[in-house]
């Protein structure tokens, strides 16, 4: 398993051709340096590594500097007060940082999980050092389950927990039974946790394979209500499951739509798995949603927005919208209806239409299309241009241009008018009534 990790280290170093620079400054330093935890987690599973965390039994701050500097990358502070650092270079990540510890295995001891207690250093030559596991992780991840390290990790730092639940969900991991209990004792010390830091965990297992068994996770070891407070009453968690899993089924199709588009830019965001947790939110309703949003979980303002449009609990501008459709054929009267969800209507077809199942999936991304291919900068273009209705309203008060291009589209919709001249006509019309 040994010589198979350092073949795929070696590639993994050739791919990114700044860390043959790196190496280069290791190997000058009088420090020692190790790579550690998630990177090689991910090469003994088979797995793409995404990003680096290199320890020194010495800052390493300074050779982090220079080497970004050197490789033309970004390089910045992550914890002054602690030594650690980051450098981006492209979409290679790199973190640094000095040993917590005395020695290696004894910082080893300190981490979260055996499977990430693994370190492999790199100043002796990548070749010949032998990969240090003092704590049975490449058996764990034989087995794949997940075991602390120790019993003061969550207690360390009470974030583990969610990244516990991540491993479980993005690795296929089994949380053990000691591990299950821990976070059960410990769960209250998550509302320490800073939001931005419980917000990227939260999202991480969202985005996973499989985000509802995270859910089921949260539930079962009492983190969810940590973060959400208690439900609704009646709320029936068995149910709630079986609604979530079929709704991440539609998350799938949709994303695969998305994801297709090339002569259709859908909007920047429309994120098909921010329905999973506006779904999670309808059936869970938490009290002081708006509140929780910001200060629990640090969505940004556009997400925030996004939820409390579709987390509504009645929607009966939508229902009008399905009763209305039959009747308009024609490809602009139906973008002119689609139109009307605004703001954010694509996202509401979606997530209102195929995660409700109350419109076929392929129905509603067929409305998505049509009304995305209609658009120009942002909005469909009425018949009239703003200029020339509000040459029509010269010398009148009264409602303004706004108000009356969107009567002219209504007016299209129902199908009184469907040309320049008929728009003008009509809206002589209705201002000399």
């Amino acid at each position: 398993m040994t010589a198979t990790l350092h073949e795929k280290i070696a590639v993994f170093f050739q791919r990114h051709s700044a860390l043959a620079a790196l190496l280069e400054r290791i190997g000058r330093d009088a420090a020692a340096y190790w790579l550690v935890g998630g990177c090689l987690r991910d090469l003994l599973l088979g797995r793409e590594a995404a990003d680096l965390d290199l320890v020194s039994d010495a800052d390493p701050t300074d050779l982090a500097r220079n080497w970004s500097n050197r490789v033309q990358g970004h390089w910045f502070r992550l914890d002054r007060e602690r030594r650690q650092s980051r450098v981006i270079v492209g979409d290679l990540q790199v973190d640094f940082a000095p040993l917590r510890a005395e020695s290696i295995i004894a910082d080893l001891a300190l981490r979260d999980f055996t499977v990430n207690a693994l370190a492999l250093r790199l100043d002796t030559g990548m070749t010949s050092a032998a990969l240090l596991d003092p704590l049975a992780g490449q058996q764990d991840l034989a087995e794949r389950r997940l075991r602390l390290c120790n019993p003061e990790a969550f207690l360390q730092d009470p974030l583990r927990m969610l990244k516990g639940i991540r491993h479980a969900v993005t690795l296929d991991f089994e949380l053990s039974a000691p591990v299950l209990q821990t976070v059960e004792q410990c769960r209250s010390g998550l509302k320490s946790v800073a939001g931005e830091r419980i917000r990227d965990e939260w999202f991480k297992i969202i985005r996973s394979k499989n985000p509802v068994h995270g859910f089921e996770l949260m539930a079962r070891t009492g983190l969810l209500e940590v973060l959400l407070g208690a439900p609704r009453k009646n709320f029936n968690w068995v149910a709630a499951v079986s609604q979530l899993q079929r709704c991440n089924i539609h998350i799938q199709s949709i994303r695969a739509w998305l994801d297709g588009q090339t002569a259709i830019k859908p909007p920047h965001d429309a994120d098909p798995q921010l329905f999973l947790l506006i779904k999670l939110l309808e059936l869970y309703q938490p009290d002081q949603l708006a509140g929780l949003l910001h200060e629990t979980l640090r969505l940004s303002r556009r997400e925030k927005r996004i939820i409390m449009q579709l987390a509504a609990e009645e929607k009966p501008f939508f229902k009008k919208f399905l009763a209305c459709l039959p009747q308009v054929q024609k490809n602009r009267q139906r973008a002119l209806a689609v139109e009307l969800l605004a703001p954010y209507a694509v996202q509401k077809l979606l997530y209102w239409g195929v995660c409700d199942e109350v419109l076929a999936g392929h129905e509603a991304i067929d409305l998505s299309r049509n009304f995305l291919s209609q658009q120009r900068q942002g909005q469909i273009p009425g018949l009239l241009s703003g200029e020339r209705i509000a040459a029509l309203l010269y010398a009148r008060s009264g409602p303004d241009v706004g108000f009356w291009q969107r009567k002219l589209k209504l007016a299209e919709i129902n199908g009184d008018i469907a040309s320049e001249a008929e728009a003008e006509e009509w809206l002589k019309k209705q201002i000399s009534i």
